[in-house]
């Protein structure tokens, strides 16, 4: 399983910096904290991106947390 840190998430995704910090923070995407370090499941984001893509949802990041 592979784990994606915030820079790579970043990449991944194609998103600014605050963006990849505010999404760590949405309420139902699984993320796992070592120390500070947050990391996010690959298989798991996909799954979630999926979900939220077929469903034709609009993803609202909170950058008042970031």
């Amino acid at each position: 399983m592979n784990y994606l840190s915030r820079e790579q998430l970043q990449e991944k995704l194609h998103l600014t910096e605050k963006q990849a910090k505010a999404f760590f923070f949405l309420p139902d995407l699984p993320v796992i904290k070592i120390g500070r370090k947050k990391l996010i499941a690959e298989e798991t984001l996909d799954a979630w991106l999926e979900k939220h893509a077929a469903a034709g949802d609009t993803i609202l990041l909170d950058y008042t947390r970031v």
